[in-house]
């Protein structure tokens, strides 16, 4: 049996959150959930994660910030690249040019394409 890879949800808002859930039940992965930043950098460093979406407005610390903290968590603990990918409702070109430039792997607008995301998070865990 295949070991399911691990994701790292990073999102406060509950139709979001059963979408990403709801497009992955049939797939092999087991996704951990935070509502805010401040919870999901927690589950980060209590875990080992193969991917993080992350939506950039959370409540406490917003997707930057929890970036910030799980760069140099894994940079402290000489822990691996695990991929960040930004699920957000910003779509400007300049949105997903922060993202990157803040350490991000990866950037999806929201409302996105299930098939789009599916296969972005195929490719982030392979």
């Amino acid at each position: 049996m295949i070991e399911p890879k691990r994701i790292l949800l990073i999102e406060d808002n509950e139709i979001n959150k059963a979408l990403v859930l709801e497009s992955l039940v049939d797939l092999p992965f087991e996704v951990d959930v935070a509502s805010n930043g401040r919870d999901g950098v927690r589950k980060f460093e209590a875990g080992h994660y193969h991917l993080v979406i992350v939506d950039l407005q959370l409540p406490i610390m917003d997707g930057y910030e929890v970036v910030s903290h799980l760069r140099e968590f894994e940079q402290r603990n000489g822990q691996g690249h695990t991929p960040i990918m930004a699920a957000t409702a910003n779509a400007f070109p300049s949105d997903r040019k922060r993202c990157l430039a803040a350490g991000m792997d990866d950037y999806l607008s929201k409302p996105f394409d299930i098939d789009d995301f599916v296969g972005r998070i195929e490719h982030w865990t392979a």
